[in-house]
């Protein structure tokens, strides 16, 4: 059986193994240019574009995602012309290699939300659907995981003393959250947004640390009782549903921090060293002036923290995205000491001696460094999955 994976994920890095019964034609993915060489050898078949689907024999295409099958599968049929008959989810696969394993993710989700909830990935087209959710009489006889989150959706409610900053350096579809504000950085700018080009600054560093600067902008002329951060294009999800329309709520936030100290993205586990996977964008050069740089102002700036620093570089575990959620103390202190090595680093990091991404590499090592600090300092910390719209 031929089949095209759309989806290049951790549900697919960890379930690969699971497929070998198939005849894999091609692995599907938004940012298919982006793959690195390694994986590409890995796995060994094509990394195409959505759009590229229809070049390829094959007899189904398997999404790997759970939670956001549905538009996934809806983008594939409406943006790419791939048949309904010929789109199923990889749990589909799973369910006939291993339907002990099945069951138990079943039960899980339906434990997580405490009702009998169905997979809307089990039903592989329209008309299965519609028998599937109603009897003879036409009447819903059961809850789909898709309906079941519409069921469950409320509006946000704005929360006193809370400011979850949006970085952004484009314009783009902003959510209309209460205690969501856009802060723009560079040299962009649009009137309603906060920009970190006023008061105590360091936006002239913006190329090189890229978001940190806004990061600083807001420790240093701001302050709310509880504080977070994301980007434009990646928001932090209210639970396991990881949708543009499940975004986390003010609300929630609050719930969350009643039992947690710090709300980070969920924890990659990495088959290549940390410090291997931020070189491979990098030239030699590059990577080993960042690493010197961040080495030195560690030992001695935070000498305490630096057993950290090379557990982390050397080890496989990382939070992705500079993206949190804390209280106003927790923040205070991390910006302390932070921004203690980080700004010698960048002032010291020549620039203009590198062409490309080059340019960012102390920012790369700046997303390092939240993994680095949480090293050190073991908080009570809530994960959550980080949705990119």
């Amino acid at each position: 059986m031929r089949v095209v994976l759309y989806g290049f994920g951790r549900n697919l890095k960890k379930e690969y193994h699971n497929l070998i019964d198939f005849e894999l034609v091609a692995i599907a993915d938004k940012r298919a240019d982006e793959i690195s060489q390694m994986d590409r050898e890995k796995f060994q078949c094509p990394f195409v574009l959505p759009s590229e689907i229809c070049k390829f024999e094959f007899n189904y295409v398997v999404v790997t995602s759970v939670a956001m099958f549905e538009s996934m599968k809806q983008q594939l049929i409406c943006e790419n012309g791939i048949n309904p008959l010929k789109v199923v989810s990889m749990q589909l696969f799973l369910k006939k290699n291993q339907p002990k394993d099945f069951e138990l993710q079943k039960k899980r989700i339906r434990t997580f939300f405490g009702t009998e909830v169905d997979f809307f990935t089990e039903i592989s087209n329209e008309t299965d659907y519609m028998s599937h959710i109603c009897d003879r009489d036409g009447r819903r006889y059961s809850t789909t995981f898709f309906d079941f989150y519409q069921k469950k959706w409320e509006a946000p409610k704005s929360v006193d003393g809370l400011g979850v900053y949006v970085v952004t350096h484009k314009d783009y579809d902003f959510p209309q959250y209460p205690s969501y504000v856009p802060i723009a950085v560079g040299d962009y700018e649009k009137d309603g947004f906060l920009d970190d080009r006023s008061g105590a600054r360091i936006c002239s560093l913006n190329n090189k640390i890229n978001e940190m600067t806004a990061l600083y902008w807001v420790w240093k002329n701001k302050k709310t009782d509880i504080i977070g951060f994301c980007h434009y294009r990646r928001f932090f999800c209210d639970n396991e549903i990881a949708c543009f329309e499940n975004l986390l709520k003010p609300q929630t936030i609050k719930t969350y921090l009643e039992e947690a100290e710090l709300i980070v993205n969920e924890q990659t586990i990495e088959e290549h060293t940390v410090f291997e996977i931020l070189k491979m964008p990098l030239s030699e050069r590059a990577s080993e002036d960042g690493y010197r740089l961040i080495e030195d102002g560690v030992k001695k700036h935070q000498p305490e923290y630096l057993t950290d620093f090379y557990e982390v570089m050397n080890g496989h575990t990382l939070c992705y995205y500079n993206m949190f959620v804390t209280t106003w103390d927790i923040f205070d202190a991390y910006c302390e000491w932070l921004f203690s090595f980080l700004i010698p680093a960048a002032e010291e990091f020549d620039v203009d001696a590198y062409e490309g991404q080059d340019k960012r590499t102390i920012g790369f090592f700046a997303e390092r460094m939240l993994s680095v600090w949480l090293h050190h300092n073991p908080l009570k910390i809530k994960s959550l999955p980080v949705f990119t719209p």
